[in-house]
């Protein structure tokens, strides 16, 4: 394993791109599992007042510290960018732990399917429950799935998925433009699977390959930061509406 690339599952390279805001909290239990699992990390640091950047490096990981908070999509952009010859990234939330056997469970199944450019895990909740995100407000413009979607074995095409957890194909990711710049927070995931698989391309659930979620802890709480988030979640979501021709 040498630089921003780990070798995994086929020889396929690796690498993690966490988007971190205010996040010095979390970041050492997803970063350590990520070491575990032998999958180096980009941590883009969206101008943090806390340590972030400071705990990113000191658990292995290349941070990428940035005057200011570009938002979740415009960094994600930015890490997978600066993973140089990785075949694939894998976006991960820093509140959320990655299972040892997960990113080679899902790179064998992506081997299997060549047509797969974006894979996600089950995503275990800190209760116990799964988190599924499968229908969407873009779900009626979405391309339908063939009438068997299931795969055997535990695999699945979806026609969204949250993003959370994603492995994507570096180079479908950054053909497709990535994250949509224009969103700063919210929907940019739904968007991104939409054109995703309007460009021909599947997305896979691997059931047998899963994560752990602390929802609601990849930022510290701060004074306003609720209010700012209702904003950003509905300035997103009439965004998305009305760029794919939805009523908002």
């Amino acid at each position: 394993m040498t630089g921003d690339q780990g070798e995994q599952a086929g020889g396929e390279s690796v690498t993690a791109v966490v988007v971190a805001f205010e996040s010095a909290g979390v970041l050492p239990e997803c970063l350590n599992a990520l070491r575990t699992t032998r999958v180096p990390a980009i941590v883009v640091d969206n101008a943090s007042l806390d340590a972030s950047a400071e705990v990113a490096s000191a658990h292995g990981a290349r941070a990428l510290v940035q005057a200011v908070n570009h938002g979740y999509g415009r960094a994600n952009n930015i890490g997978v960018e600066a993973a140089d010859g990785a075949a694939w990234c894998l976006l991960v939330n820093p509140d959320l732990v990655v299972a040892p056997d997960t990113v080679a469970r899902l790179l064998a199944v992506a081997k299997a399917h060549p047509k797969a450019a974006m894979l996600v895990p089950r995503i275990v909740e800190a209760d116990g429950s799964v988190f599924e995100h499968e229908v969407t407000l873009l779900s009626p413009v979405a391309p339908p799935l063939p009438a068997t979607a299931a795969l055997g074995d535990g695999v699945r095409e979806v026609a969204f998925a949250a993003g959370a957890c994603m492995l994507v194909r570096r180079d479908v990711f950054r053909a497709l433009g990535g994250f949509d710049p224009a969103i700063f927070l919210f929907y940019e995931d739904d968007d991104l699977c939409l054109r995703l698989r309007q460009a021909g391309w599947q997305i896979l659930h691997v059931e047998d390959a899963s994560v752990r979620h602390g929802r609601g802890k990849s930022s510290a709480p701060g004074k306003g930061r609720s209010y700012v988030s209702r904003y950003h979640q509905a300035w997103s979501r009439r965004y998305v509406l009305q760029k794919h021709g939805l009523d908002a």
